[in-house]
């Protein structure tokens, strides 16, 4: 089985099972589900290139939206989880990453107190 005949059973299961979903709006959703469901395993049996031309708009559809949704959703993690944690350590006075300068200090070389084992044995 190849990707087309993949891409056509696949839509072909979504929209049979959507078709199977009783909508409450005044046009019957489960026809036209069912009828696209239909179309989809037809195409698959018949005709594969044109499941080539259907699978392949629907992988560039989904960088687009890929372009568009991750900036977004990257957007909402910074502003929601990322900036209130730093403001409240910048509130609490701790710098994790020791960023702070301070001219006391010769050097920023951090001492280890435990001996570190040779590499030889890592697994």
């Amino acid at each position: 089985m190849n990707r087309n005949q993949k891409f056509g059973l696949l839509f072909f299961i979504i929209f049979l099972c959507l078709s199977f979903f009783p909508f409450q709006l005044t046009i019957s959703f489960s026809y036209i589900f069912f009828s696209i469901a239909i179309f989809f395993v037809i195409i698959t049996i018949l005709n594969l290139k044109l499941l080539r031309f259907l699978r392949n708009v629907w992988i560039k559809l989904g960088e687009y939206l890929g372009h568009i949704i991750s900036p977004i959703v990257m957007g909402i993690v910074f502003f929601l989880i990322i900036t209130p944690i730093g403001l409240v350590l910048k509130l609490i006075g701790k710098d994790l990453l020791r960023l702070k300068f301070d001219k006391k200090n010769n050097s920023y070389w951090i001492k280890r107190d435990k001996d570190i084992n040779s590499m030889k044995k890592q697994y």
